[in-house]
């Protein structure tokens, strides 16, 4: 075992002591439950500390990623410009959409339309610029998702 491994079991054992210290009576058909648990499976404290250790630094991975993903949030509402209101975008007081003509659309959609469109007119000006046939949904389907 290594003494990261024993200063998070001995961190472990000593919140469960002070929490012991603070409650409240326990319920003892609860605990003489746990108790015969534990007669038939001895080793489940082992167990159950090595869980609860695993939970506790997931749970911490998590919040460092929420506050990370906060703060990026932060940032960009800051960094974002005022719109000027309902109407301004009619008389050019709003932002221009510049070249992203659907909100939210990444850039990985963007370029799959664009191929789907070499394809759809690269077969066109393969028919003399007529298309032959019917299409169907699904090609509608794929050239607008």
């Amino acid at each position: 075992m290594q003494s990261e491994e024993q200063r998070l079991i001995d961190g472990l054992f000593s919140r469960l002591k002070e929490a012991e210290s603070r409650s409240a009576s326990r319920d003892a058909s609860a605990e003489e439950r746990i108790a015969g648990h534990i007669k038939e499976q001895p080793f489940a404290p082992y167990y159950m500390a090595q869980t609860i250790l695993i939970q506790e630094a997931a749970i911490k991975q998590l919040n460092d990623r929420i506050q990370a993903l906060e703060s990026q949030v932060t940032q960009l509402q800051a960094a974002k410009p005022s719109s000027g209101g309902f109407l301004s975008g009619l008389f050019g007081g709003g932002q221009s959409r510049g070249s992203d003509p659907i909100p939210g659309a990444t850039a990985e959609l963007r370029a799959s339309g664009l191929a789907q469109q070499r394809r759809l007119y690269g077969r066109r000006a393969a028919n003399g610029g007529r298309r032959r046939g019917r299409r169907s949904v699904g090609q509608y389907v794929d050239q607008y998702v």
